[in-house]
């Protein structure tokens, strides 16, 4: 069987020595003449990071910080990469101009503009096992043998299940422009939710952007895909007049950016989650992998069932029971962003994750990067907690806007944190490897 492999992405504000966001990353990128360490983002003042597949996740968390170390010394002096969901205060970030930023800004509207720029996450990939996508057809292959078949449904539904407890233990974005949305306001933003005034990008077009629903067939998954693509290219031909070529002749993987999607590379991708320090995103790619190597393996499948809503992430044999995709949708991933942890329901389900995933990262030996969710679950504190405990004791309060002062503090705390983290890890890495 061939192994499996994974491989993550990581987006990171710019920001200067006062802890302002800064629109610089073009200028960044073009000091580097070749093997460039990032690439661009929608904002000016973002940079996207990538890593090399690797059979552990410490193999690819280390070829990630190669990248970002590699920027980290050339920034000496002048910025730093801050790995938060969002940028706690006021910011003006400058849109990036490339073609498909234009047709999607002309297609989702002003909030694309708006929000897409101002806000940075973690993506997690695993491959699909070999020959699932037929690249020239852009198709992923019915297989027909129906274990294979059953292993990329569930993988895929596995993360579309994981969702809200990965979203909810990554969240690191309490503010959006200085105001206390929730506890995961790139949730708010970048989907298709919507809370008091605030929107979701994909609030008027959720095929585009919601948790999609769980797959049953590979077929249904072929067919949701094509409908896609015919469905975005209609809406650029009613507000554009004309469609590009760039989009008549993209992918049909390429139409989607919902949390949990088949990527035209070959892999099944879990974007939802924000962007964080290295121990937790080590922490969250390690528990992910752990059961994934498990499906992968074709010793688990996952089912959807009324039963996994009182009893998430339980066995029936070697049936993974997971909750209705109506209960993560209308009920888990709202109190996961406006409440984290702090919901009796959300932190039920969290535990429960958590004890799947650790179970296998004994077996593994990855126990020790269960660690950040551990205490998490310990204390009832992510990263946005501890950002909003740092902000009352600096003076916030609720219904007001953070200082600029106080965001600009974050910024810098946050930023160092993640410099030292990256130093740290990279050097754990190399000896464990």
């Amino acid at each position: 069987m061939k192994r499996h492999t994974v491989g993550f992405e990581l987006e990171v504000f710019l920001i200067d020595d006062d802890g302002n966001l800064m629109n610089g990353a073009r200028r960044i990128h073009k000091r580097f003449k070749s093997r460039k360490p990032f690439v661009m983002e929608v904002g000016d003042s973002m940079l996207e990071f990538n890593s090399m597949p690797h059979a552990r996740s410490l193999g690819s968390i280390r070829n990630l910080f190669y990248h970002v170390n590699r920027v980290e010394k050339m920034l000496k002096g002048d910025g730093y990469l801050l790995p938060l969901g969002t940028y706690p205060g006021r910011s003006e970030p400058f849109m990036v101009n490339k073609p498909w930023y234009r047709v999607q800004d002309a297609v989702l509207g002003p909030a694309f503009r708006q929000y897409a720029s101002r806000v940075c996450g973690f993506h997690f990939h695993i491959d699909l096992p070999k020959g699932a996508m037929l690249y020239k057809d852009k198709l992923l292959r019915i297989y027909k043998g129906p274990e294979t078949r059953r292993t990329v449904i569930s993988q895929y539904n596995f993360l579309i299940a994981a969702d809200p407890a990965v979203s909810c233990f990554l969240q690191s974005s309490p503010f959006y422009e200085g105001r206390h949305v929730g506890k995961d306001a790139r949730m708010l933003l970048y989907r298709d939710l919507k809370h008091s005034h605030l929107a979701g990008v994909y609030h008027e077009l959720t095929e585009f952007g919601r948790l999609p629903r769980y797959a049953s067939t590979l077929t249904d998954l072929n067919h949701l895909t094509a409908t896609r693509k015919k469905r975005f290219i209609s809406n650029v031909r009613e507000v554009m007049g004309k469609v590009p070529l760039s989009v008549r002749n993209a992918n049909p993987f390429n139409f989607f950016w919902g949390p949990v999607r088949i990527n035209k590379l070959g892999t099944i991708e879990q974007r939802g989650m924000d962007a964080n320090h290295p121990r937790v995103l080590l922490g969250a790619s390690s528990a992910l992998n752990a059961v994934l190597k498990r499906i992968y393996a074709k010793e688990i499948v996952v089912r959807p069932s009324d039963d996994g809503i009182r009893k998430p992430f339980k066995f029936d044999g070697h049936v993974l029971l997971v909750p209705p995709h109506s209960y993560i949708t209308n009920t888990l991933l709202p109190a996961v962003a406006l409440n984290g942890l702090e919901d009796a329901r959300v932190r039920a389900y969290c535990t429960a994750f958590h004890k799947l995933a650790y179970s296998f990262q004994k077996d593994h030996g990855s126990a020790m990067f269960a660690q950040p969710f551990r205490e998490m679950l310990s204390s009832g504190k992510t990263i946005s907690d501890e950002i909003l405990a740092y902000a009352r004791k600096r003076g916030f309060r609720e219904g007001e806007e953070l200082a600029p002062s106080v965001a600009q503090a974050i910024a810098l705390r946050h930023a160092h944190q993640f410099r030292r983290e990256v130093e740290v890890l990279s050097i754990v890495a190399k000896d464990l490897l």
